[in-house]
């Protein structure tokens, strides 16, 4: 049973990380091999839930859910470009009507133009710094940042920088395997947003709500040499099937060793920074956790896709609440629980719209939350999936797949051609089209704006 550790604060300081394809995995207190000491430390003082699971295997839709709450088939984002509709509220909506200071540094990926930083007004954040941002400052920086460059070979130096890093970034993703380096990390995108990040934390009016949004590791598969350089690359395991990978690219044994050398390495880079927020807000309500992620070689996949192994579906997720002791909760969670749990966390009503679970109670008393979780994509093949403890069923376009979960954990065997799951099958068919009618919205007419 989890025990309460000292009051909670009516309205507490939260500081809210997402990365971007990050395995539920590629953590250190998962997984000892990887170099995260900041969030090894946030694990022992948190409750760390070791089957989250987000509610679609890419970027928007996924995104969409962690923000508002609720499943694609309610928010309608369905694939990356399709936005979220503007009669939508999100956590940051709903915290900023009760007076907390709200700001987002970082991936938002909401349209890539202009109007993206009113988007994030719009939707809940009365600050923004975001990649399109960090994007045009390494395109075209502003005379302003030269001002400490009055010599002519000093300025042209820090030009040549953040044309290095422009290329470095975008450049990356036209190798076969999208992998690289990065020179100059006080430049790139991780490490900008978190020195945006604590500037504003350090000097916010409280409460506040605080979104921290990295690239990585999302490709380009990268990171500055001396993340990289904590891993072994020739101890890099390599996968045994292999299927041509987005650009074709039939990847050999090094392909493989490198990505995942630089993937780890931006991990670790971004646990490094990571570490700067948590020194900054000390006291904070913590949330750490990924919008999806990586399959990394499972089964010989690269990268992400219409598939929903748990590589692209279960995420890291962790909570530093304000009133509880570090804490392993191993039942199911979904990345739409975190919405309604913030609300309880701020004392918050919970907008009736939201279909996520408030997980407070469920963790005091080590209760289900879910019996079952959902992941779906629509693109020209529709992805639906369920998984409960021991069984995992999802249908992309006419193929279907079957996981005996109970004795097959790496999801190796597709059983749902096999005569002796028929009954199974059928009963997880059944169990997904139930679950698929209680995800429509339950509040079909449209918020009015304003």
């Amino acid at each position: 049973m989890l025990q309460h550790s000292k009051k909670a604060n009516n309205r507490p300081n939260i500081l809210f990380i997402i990365t971007d394809q990050q395995r539920h995995d590629a953590v250190g207190y998962i997984n000892p091999m990887i170099k995260t000491p900041n969030l090894d430390s946030l694990a022992r003082q948190s409750v760390v839930f070791t089957n989250a699971f987000v509610q679609s295997p890419q970027c928007q839709p996924s995104r969409a859910s962690i923000w508002t709450g609720r499943y694609p088939t309610a928010h309608k984002v369905w694939w990356n470009e399709t936005y979220l509709s503007m009669s939508e509220r999100t956590i940051a909506n709903v915290l900023r009507d009760a007076d907390y200071d709200t700001a987002y540094f970082g991936k938002f990926h909401v349209e890539n133009d202009d109007s993206a930083a009113a988007l994030a007004k719009h939707f809940g954040f009365n600050l923004s710094y975001l990649m399109e941002d960090w994007s045009a400052f390494i395109r075209q920086p502003s005379p302003s940042s030269f001002n400490y460059y009055p010599d002519t070979t000093a300025l042209q130096t820090i030009k040549h920088k953040y044309a290095t890093v422009r290329e470095e970034f975008y450049g990356s993703m036209g190798n076969p395997s999208w992998t690289g380096s990065f020179t100059h990390k006080e430049l790139h995108h991780d490490e900008v947003i978190t020195d945006n990040a604590v500037s504003y934390i350090l000097k916010a009016k409280e409460p506040f709500f605080a979104v921290v949004s990295y690239h990585g590791p999302h490709p380009p598969y990268a990171a500055p040499s001396e993340y990289s350089a904590l891993y072994d690359k020739t101890k890099m395991t390599v996968p045994t099937v292999r299927i041509p990978n987005m650009t074709g690219h039939l990847m050999s044994d090094d392909d493989w060793r490198e990505t995942k050398t630089q993937y780890y390495g931006a991990v670790s880079w971004i646990d490094d920074n990571i570490g700067k927020l948590l020194r900054a807000a000390p006291n904070a309500v913590v949330v750490f956790m990924s919008d999806h992620g990586d399959m990394l070689g499972d089964h010989g996949h690269f990268s992400k896709g219409i598939y929903a192994y748990d590589g692209n579906t279960r995420i890291p997720l962790i909570i530093r609440f304000p009133d509880f002791n570090g804490y392993t909760y191993t039942k199911l969670t979904q990345a739409i629980d975190i919405f309604p749990t913030l609300c309880s966390i701020a004392n918050v009503r919970i907008p009736s719209n939201v279909q996520g679970v408030d997980l407070k109670d469920h963790i005091l008393q080590d209760s289900v939350a879910n019996h079952e979780v959902v992941s779906m994509l629509c693109h020209l093949d529709r992805l639906r999936m369920i998984r409960t403890e021991n069984l995992k069923y999802w249908i992309s376009g006419i193929d279907e797949y079957l996981f005996d979960l109970h004795s097959d954990q790496d999801e190796n065997h597709n059983v749902a051609k096999d005569p002796k799951y028929e009954s199974l099958l059928h009963h997880a068919r059944f169990s997904l089209l139930k679950k698929l009618i209680k995800c429509e919205d339950p509040h079909p007419i449209p918020h009015k704006p304003g």
